[in-house]
Formats: C-alpha cells, sequence, structure tokens
C-alpha cells in the first residue's frame, strides 16, 4: 500500500492531539480569570486536523 509521508505525519498529529486530549482532559488549568479543563486547549487543534484529513486529502472510503 503506497501512503504518502503528509498522511502519515498528519494522521500521527492527529492521533497524538485525541490521546493528549484525552489524557489532560482530567487537569485543570487557568488562562488569566478562567479555570478550564486542559482538553479544551488540546481538542480543537485534533478537530482541526481531523478536518484537515477529511476535506484537504479527500479521506472517503472507496466504494466497490
Amino acid at each position: 500500500m503506497n501512503v504518502s509521508h503528509r498522511f502519515v505525519i498528519i494522521t500521527t498529529v492527529f492521533v497524538t492531539c485525541l490521546l493528549t486530549a484525552n489524557i489532560v482532559g482530567v487537569k485543570v488549568i487557568s488562562l488569566g480569570l478562567l479555570i478550564l479543563p486542559g482538553a479544551v486547549i488540546i481538542f480543537p487543534i485534533s478537530y482541526i486536523f481531523g478536518d484537515i484529513l477529511t476535506e484537504v486529502l479527500k479521506l472517503v472510503p472507496n466504494p466497490a
């Protein structure tokens, strides 16, 4: 199976962001006066990479 290097890198970053969001989701961080769960910062980044995977790289199932 021939897979581009960009696909592997973006997929790795996407999975890393999802795992990190789950790990730091229970941690509380403070940004000035705001006190938020850590996943509030990490999860939107994973959403961006998921959007790149679906929209830019056009990952759709191949109908047989």
